[in-house]
């Protein structure tokens, strides 16, 4: 027990002290303890419905009930357990998958609940009265696997959960897009490739999302202690491998950032894509304070109070915790400020997480 404990408990110190965090950054951006059970309904349909996931659920539990049963009668208590646990995790992961609102991506979060249900199956004798069961199983299979497609096939369905691969495949238009080349009619690489070219220019500028792409007067100068190209963008995979890494890209869409991730979620949204980091966040945090703002960018004000909630607490305790040169002396501070800053969410409006954060001062 204690070996097995031990990886995780020292990955958890780490994160602690070095991040600052006790849960990773994604929990927070995705809010994973908040409720959101309607949304989580609509998930879990469109996967079990899709794939008529009762056929295999049914079976198994035709198979494996009467074991579990038979096992608990003649007093085999631990064989039973051992046959069940499986299943009561899967399920339990379901609930927990359902309430929080699921996911964006078509299915992928049930599956670990989906191969825990199933697993006993995989481990116990088939008799061979059960083989009729198992060969309605295999029909199944076999039709789910030519015939059964994801409605939306290729897009994003109306309840905002998207056949993502399709999805990606569409944009590359290649059956199997594996290389950064399959993506290169997409704005994405294109982006990131400006930034690495901007990068070996030694153009140390801020760019505010999109429009700082297209428009050069929509871009900042940076602090004096910048030395190296910002992009704020909202997709940050694909274009972060082709800017790489000379390149500092922000994720407005909090998955990695820790000022977008602890921002409150005021309305709900596409699951995964509720968090969005307004722009002035970006302009306090790494432009020259003495730029004029940006045409259609942030404001004066807006910005101005961003860089004020930025000094105010707890919030300038998280910034220097994320931001900090790392030392001794800092990783101990940090394992407190995780506690401290776990539950800190603040307005995604610059105006009003100001008002938030510092009060009168203001």
């Amino acid at each position: 027990m204690g070996a097995a404990l031990a990886l995780p408990v020292l990955w958890e110190l780490f994160r602690m002290g070095y991040y600052a965090m006790l849960v990773h950054n994604t929990t927070l951006a995705k809010e994973a303890a908040l409720a959101r059970w309607d949304q989580g309904w609509r998930y879990f349909v469109d996967t079990v419905g899709t794939y008529y996931l009762a056929v295999p659920l049914l079976v198994v539990a035709l198979f494996v009930a009467p074991r579990v049963a038979t096992a608990w009668r003649v007093g085999q208590r631990t064989v039973a357990a051992l046959v069940a646990a499986p299943i009561a995790v899967g399920l339990v992961q379901w609930v927990y998958v359902i309430r929080v609102g699921g996911d964006f991506m078509h299915g992928r979060v049930l599956l670990p609940g989906l191969f825990a249900i199933l697993l006993p199956a995989a481990a116990l004798r088939v008799s061979r009265r059960q083989l009729v069961g198992f060969a309605a199983l295999g029909v199944w299979a076999l039709l789910v696997g030519t015939v059964v497609r994801v409605p939306y096939r290729g897009d994003i369905g109306p309840a905002g959960i998207a056949d993502e691969r399709g999805v990606y495949a569409g944009w590359a238009r290649r059956a199997h897009p594996v290389a950064a080349d399959d993506y290169a009619r997409w704005v994405w690489l294109r982006r990131g490739r400006d930034l690495r070219r901007l990068a070996a220019q030694g153009k140390p500028v801020l760019i505010l999302g999109e429009r700082g792409f297209a428009d050069a007067k929509q871009r900042l100068p940076l602090r004096s202690s910048q030395d190296r190209p910002v992009a704020v963008f909202t997709s940050v995979g694909m274009l972060s491998f082709a800017a790489g890494v000379d390149v500092h890209v922000v994720d407005q869409l909090a998955l990695g950032d820790v000022i977008a991730s602890h921002q409150r979620v005021d309305v709900r949204g596409r699951p995964g894509h509720e968090k969005l980091l307004h722009l002035a966040w970006a302009a306090a945090r790494f432009a020259d304070p003495s730029a004029p703002p940006p045409p259609l960018g942030p404001t004066t004000a807006e910005t101005a109070a961003a860089r004020r909630a930025l000094r105010c607490e707890p919030l300038a305790e998280l910034f220097a915790a994320t931001q900090d040169r790392l030392s001794t002396r800092r990783f101990m501070k940090n394992m407190g400020a995780a506690l401290r800053l776990h539950r800190l969410r603040f307005s995604p409006s610059p105006v009003v997480a100001v008002q938030e954060l510092c009060g009168g001062s203001a």
